[in-house]
Order: C-alpha cells, then structure tokens, then sequence
C-alpha cells in the first residue's frame, strides 16, 4: 500500500514538473510569447488621428479631417464637451483606400461653447455605434491621440 501511495506521489509530482517547465520556465528561457496578438505591429498613432481642425474652431465650420490605418473598422468622431462628457458626432466615416477621411462635428450649440476648451479624437472599433452621448466604449475601440481645441466666436 505505502509503495503504491509512493508511485502516486511520485507521478503527480512530475506531472507538475513537467507542466512547469513547459509553461513557465521554457517560454522565459527562449523569450517566447505565449499570446500571439503580442507579435502583431500596431499601427503607427502617427497616422491616426485629426488632421484638422488643429487649434480653434468655429461653431459654423464643423468639418472635421483626419487619417485612419483602421479602414477595416468603423471609425468615428468622438468630442469631449468642457463639462468633460463625450458625444459621438459622426460615423461610421467613410473611410478612403489610403485612410482619409472627413466627417463633421459640432461644438456647443449659438450662443453656447465659445471660448470654451473641447477635446476631439476619432475611434475606431467593429462595433455599430449611434450618434450622441457615448455611455459605453466598446471593448476593442481603439482611440487616436486628443486634439485640444478652444472655440472661437466666428
């Protein structure tokens, strides 16, 4: 019996040995990634983003230019009001074969919002989204860098 136990034992501690060193000590000594997503290059944020408006905007011109590497995705213009909520002013973008795009946003409203300080990005995600208040940012959105921009009168 005591022999039996022994065998036991002994089996169920190289079976963690054995699983040790193929998950753990293997994958650290050769530098391997276990997650495949993390060899894939990313596209440059260079490259994605607002191209214009770059500094301050008119209520009147809401037009909105930009570049995108994510053309398989739908984009969208997304814009953080001064009281710090973000609405989804346009989209999904069409989007060019070399990943222009142009679209429209809206800061404030007549006599609201001038002077004021708005933050304009575009997103880009496989989800399906509506204009307007964003409540939910999709679990594979993808955000291009802020564009700080203060609203000017006309």
């Amino acid at each position: 019996m005591i022999k039996w136990i022994l065998r036991l034992a002994t089996a169920v501690l190289a079976g963690i040995l054995v699983w040790l060193a193929t998950q753990v000590l293997v994958p650290r000594f050769f530098n391997c990634q276990r997650n495949s997503q993390r060899n894939v290059e990313k596209p440059s944020q260079a490259r994605f983003g607002v191209t214009y408006p770059i500094d301050t905007v008119a209520r009147e011109e809401p037009a909105v230019r930009g570049i995108t590497p994510y053309i398989d995705k739908n984009n969208y213009i997304v814009v953080t009001a001064p009281t710090g909520g973000d609405s989804i002013e346009d989209g999904p973008l069409k989007i060019s074969s070399g990943g222009q795009w142009t679209g429209h946003a809206m800061f404030g409203s007549a006599g609201v919002g001038t002077g004021e300080t708005y933050i304009i990005r575009v997103m880009a995600t496989k989800a399906k989204l509506s204009i307007g208040a964003m409540i939910n940012i999709p679990e594979d959105a993808v955000f291009s860098d802020p564009v700080t921009l203060r609203r000017k009168d006309r």
